[in-house]
């Protein structure tokens, strides 16, 4: 016990010596400077939103105010002063501004999600750069009954029977098949709508607003006349051909759209038709492209007897013309040498004269009889 005493005593004399030290050492002027000089933060002042600002709200001093903010805080957007004499002059030119984008209470002013009010038009403002604004007209059967919002992502469906018009377009192909030959095949082959094809064209498309109504609108539906959408100059071509084809509707997206999570680039999407709708369709159809392979078979084997017969028929024709050439140039060669025979035999009867020879003359002896003295007989001579 009475070490423990001791103990006690001796742990009490060395926190209060440490102490001692330690005041001594950090009373003086230097050392107190030095540590308020590290408890002195930087701070500049940041403007934030007073309260939860909404797409076309103006600025005004109820609605904004200056908010201490750490230095290490700061962000190059922050609208944002160091001193408190700047405060008012900054405020001034921010007032009367048009809020382009939400602005959560105690967040800050950023310079992008604002626009001058004497900038142009406030719905050109509001558009990302390089986008565009196209608006339709809707109703509660194709505008999801209301609750299509500001702020929303919907998908753009049309629903037409330009296939049909298509397929009837080309069923002179099965008519023309015989002429063509067998690598065209019949329209029922082709044969994939009977009348109604629904297409989804346009995907993930932000809308801007809803009649006049911009920014959220919480716990409220619209009955809405139009939706004002955003789309890239290439979407707004596509939107308005498609307007063309048949009856556009709309299709609201899933949460995580509109928060911009998992998000699928705008264009052209899928399609279902009558055919995959209705078993009954589809088995008329089904049965319509079974005749039709039928015919399509038929008609093949006809066009592939027919042409087996124009290339026989060709080669005969070819057989007969070559014996005809051959006949013809037997024929040639012929006249040509007769022709040369008799200029042969003209040409010699030009050069060799035809020879007479006259007629050999008897050879007449002349002999005369000479009589010699004392001879028996007289002596005949030949006079040459």
């Amino acid at each position: 016990m009475r070490i423990l005493i001791i103990g006690m005593v001796v742990l009490a004399l060395s926190v209060a010596g440490i102490s001692t030290y330690l005041i001594q050492s950090f009373s003086t002027p230097e050392a107190l400077g030095e540590l308020e000089k590290q408890a002195r933060i930087p701070t500049y002042h940041t403007l934030v939103a007073d309260i939860k600002l909404q797409p076309g709200d103006v600025l005004s001093a109820d609605n904004v105010q200056w908010r201490a903010w750490p230095d290490e805080g700061l962000n190059e957007h922050y609208i944002t002063v160091e001193e408190d004499a700047e405060r008012e002059a900054r405020l001034t030119d921010v007032i009367g501004s048009v809020v382009r984008r939400q602005i959560q209470a105690g967040e800050p002013v950023l310079a992008s999600k604002i626009f001058k009010s004497d900038q142009p038009g406030f719905m050109a403002g509001v558009l990302d750069r390089g986008m565009r604004a196209v608006s339709m007209a809707i109703t509660a059967n194709n505008g999801v009954a209301g609750f299509i919002l500001p702020g929303d992502r919907i998908d753009i469906l049309v629903v037409h029977n330009q296939g049909r018009e298509a397929i009837q377009r080309t069923q002179t192909v099965g008519a023309n098949a015989l002429n063509a030959g067998p690598a065209a095949p019949p329209a029922s082959e082709q044969l994939k709508v009977l009348r109604t094809t629904t297409e989804t064209i346009m995907r993930n498309i932000l809308v801007l607003a809803v009649n006049q109504t911009l920014g959220d609108v919480e716990g409220q539906t619209i009955t809405a006349k139009t939706l004002t959408m955003q789309m890239t100059p290439k979407e707004v071509e596509v939107f308005m051909t498609l307007k063309t084809l048949g009856k556009v509707t709309v299709a609201l997206r899933d949460l995580r759209s509109t928060q911009g999570e998992g998000l699928d680039e705008a264009g052209i999407g899928t399609y279902t038709n009558d055919v995959e709708v209705s078993p009954f369709i589809a088995e008329i159809v089904s049965k319509a492209v079974t005749r039709g392979r039928a015919q399509a078979k038929m008609i093949s084997e006809k066009a592939a007897a027919l042409k087996k017969q124009k290339e026989q028929q060709t080669a005969a024709d070819e057989v007969a013309a070559k014996a005809a050439a051959d006949e013809a140039a037997a024929i040639a060669a012929a006249d040509k040498a007769t022709v040369k025979a008799a200029q042969i035999r003209a040409a010699a009867q030009k050069k060799v004269k035809p020879v007479t020879t006259a007629p050999k003359k008897k050879k007449v002896k002349k002999i005369i009889e000479i009589y010699r003295a004392g001879a028996e007989e007289t002596e005949v001579i030949e006079l040459k």
